[in-house]
């Protein structure tokens, strides 16, 4: 029960520690490749009573550590399946309690406290990595790792200052009990910023500059005696990495790891150190009579070889990812503003050119896309716009239509219950009777006339409208309609102004519903006192013209051409409108014909309708295909009912 206990506390431990593992994995791996490479080129490095145990494998045993750092800067750059991470940290882990055991049998504690730190960190960072979700202060394991490793470094310079003999530590030896104390109170400062996510980040630059004084002093020593290559990496490159680590340490988590120059340095970078680390062991063990010096300068050629390797791939891989990121910056800015102006990507290699020249290609497509794609945007908002008007009209033509048809049924009704009730009751009065009939008989004309209409408007939306063409004295027909006009009573004279004679070839029953549309709407909405012009002219050689003038309200100039569609009136609201199809009609009989029809505004006020129709001189003989717009509907009807009172518009 207490063994379950302590493994759940020890679960909930590991699931709420959460560090940045990020650099941890880049200097242990660094430090893996150093020493297998140190172990191949400069085994004498490695003659200490550390590797006593181990000094007949070196060679195997550099292989492996340096293959296991390179496993673990491998995953840090390609980022393979979580399995793959693991079992590169197990590796690296166990070859660093590889390093342990062989301290630890040689009784170098020092080292072993470095190397068992670093082992431990190493086999949990998959378990306490942080691999997502921001924080205030992200704890770094390496810095952890560090200060770890310090703090038991620094208790053993206290308690056992046997196990620094070495000469590396000469400049050191008299004063090991002030380093061990600073050694202890830096790394636990380490430890403890680190431990805690919510530490300010100004207490972590102070605990990572209190590291200076030890490490500094330590690695001063270590320079000053012969070269031990690990004694540098761990005090001047693992110290001075931890003193800029809050500095620094944000910029190197920000490298993308799978970027394309930091796979390509990294690729190139293990492919000429690891042969060239080969090559040197081989030529090593070929000339074993080589000194130690001579080694070291071999190993610190490596060294420069590696670094120059690294440094000439990161400004290839620039050249080479610089068009890929103009391009993907290009695509950003387009993908924001289509109308933006970006520069092309080009390369230096040939597939970049041809990457740019298809982006060249893509974006002109896209131009071109774009445009078409806003002209489709503004087509479908005028259809919709012309859609949401011709609703609203149908809707308002329905409510006039229902209202105006209504009226003469009701009127109609009314004067017939009354002749009825005369009838029945024996109460004929001629002269009541008279007048109630002729009541019914005006409605029904009325009635005739507005159903005239709607089928007029649906012969012409189906092209079935017929034109039966005759050659006619329209100005005899043009008396004729206002005769009838008079006839029906009005308040207004209306004045004819034409010429004794003037024949053309047309509709004589369409155009007379024209004249009588046109004059009935200018009697309507004239002054009692004033009245209405008739005039009718040749106009030209082929044409002639009719204009009907009055002296009335006026139509307003934004109506315009409106006023010649269907349903369209000018003031809704006004009793005397119909239902809006009048002019409509008109205006397409007129244009069947081959004219034309037009409003103007007179400055004295009023409206005047221009008719421009071809007359007899237009053609001395009508062209029979012409006498109809279609062969088929059912005219004669039609045609009989709009010979009544004058339609209104």
């Amino acid at each position: 029960m207490r063994a379950r206990t302590m493994l759940q506390v020890t679960r909930r431990a590991l699931a709420a520690a959460r560090f940045d593992a990020t650099v941890h994995r880049w200097a242990v791996g660094l430090f893996l490749c150093m020493t297998g490479a140190l172990l191949l080129i400069a085994p004498h490095q490695m003659r200490g009573p550390v590797y006593e145990s181990s000094s007949a494998w070196l060679l195997p045993l550099g292989v492996a550590l340096f293959g296991i750092g390179g496993a673990l800067i491998g995953v840090s750059v390609l980022m393979p399946p979580r399995q793959l991470v693991v079992t590169a940290h197990l590796l690296a882990g166990s070859g660093i309690l590889l390093l342990t055991y062989n301290a630890a049998g040689a009784q170098a504690w020092s080292e072993a406290a470095v190397y068992v730190t670093f082992a431990v960190t190493t086999l949990l960072a998959p378990l306490i990595e942080r691999r997502s979700g921001p924080v205030r202060h992200a704890p770094d394991l390496f810095a952890l790792a560090l200060g770890a490793s310090a703090t038991f470094g620094g208790l053993l310079m206290l308690l056992a200052a046997n196990q620094f003999g070495a000469p590396t530590y000469d400049l050191v030896r008299s004063h090991l009990g002030l380093f061990g104390v600073l050694l202890v109170m830096s790394g636990a400062a380490l430890v403890a910023v680190h431990a805690r996510p919510t530490t300010p980040l100004r207490l972590v630059r102070a605990a990572h500059l209190a590291v200076v004084p030890a490490f500094l002093g330590v690695a001063v020593s270590v320079l000053a005696a012969p070269v031990h290559w690990t004694d540098v990496g761990y005090w001047l490159g693992f110290g001075a990495l931890t003193v800029a680590l809050p500095w620094v340490g944000p910029q190197l988590r920000a490298i993308d790891p799978q970027a394309l120059r930091m796979q390509l340095s990294v690729l190139v970078a293990l492919l000429v150190s690891f042969p060239l680390i080969v090559a040197m062991a081989v030529d090593g063990a070929l000339h074993a009579e080589r000194d130690a010096a001579a080694r070291d300068a071999t190993y610190g050629f490596v060294l420069l070889a590696v670094g120059a390797a690294v440094a000439a791939s990161i400004w290839m891989g620039n050249r080479f990812a610089q068009p890929l990121r103009d391009l993907a910056e290009a695509v950003r800015v387009i993908a924001e503003d289509e109308h933006a102006s970006v520069a092309s990507p080009h390369g230096p290699a040939t597939e970049l050119a041809r990457l740019a020249r298809d982006f060249d290609d893509m974006r002109a497509r896209f131009g071109e896309r774009t445009a078409l794609l806003a002209g489709l945007s503004l087509t479908n908002a005028r259809l919709h716009r012309e859609a949401h008007q011709a609703l609203l009209a149908r809707d308002r033509f329905l409510s006039i239509a229902a209202h105006e048809l209504n009226t003469p049924v009701t009127s109609m009704l009314g004067f017939t219950q009354l002749a009825l009730r005369q009838v029945r009751h024996n109460e004929i009065d001629a002269s009541r009777l008279d007048a109630a009939l002729t009541r019914v008989e005006r409605q029904a004309v009325k009635l005739t006339r507005m159903i005239a209409q709607l089928l007029d408007l649906s012969r012409l939306e189906t092209g079935e409208l017929q034109l039966e063409r005759h050659r006619i004295d329209v100005a005899a027909l043009v008396r004729r309609a206002v005769e009838d006009i008079q006839l029906a009573g009005v308040r207004c004279p209306i004045v004819v102004s034409a010429p004794s004679r003037l024949e053309a070839w047309v509709d004589p029953i369409r155009v007379e519903q024209v004249v009588t549309n046109l004059v009935s709407n200018a009697v309507k909405f004239s002054p009692a006192e004033s009245a209405v012009h008739v005039e009718l002219a040749a106009h030209g050689n082929t044409m002639l013209r009719l204009a009907v003038r009055d002296h009335g309200p006026g139509i307003p100039a934004e109506h315009g051409e409106s006023i010649f569609r269907a349903f369209h009136q000018v003031q809704p609201t006004d009793v005397r409108s119909g239902l809006g199809l009048g002019l409509f009609v008109s205006s397409e009989i007129v244009r069947h014909h081959g004219g034309t029809l037009a409003v103007e505004h007179p400055a004295d006020g009023g409206a005047q309708f221009t008719l421009l129709l071809p007359s007899c001189a237009h053609s001395d003989a009508p062209d029979p295909s012409a006498w109809s717009i279609s062969a088929t509907g059912d005219a004669p009807a039609a045609r009989t009912s709009a010979g009544g009172e004058a339609p209104t518009s």
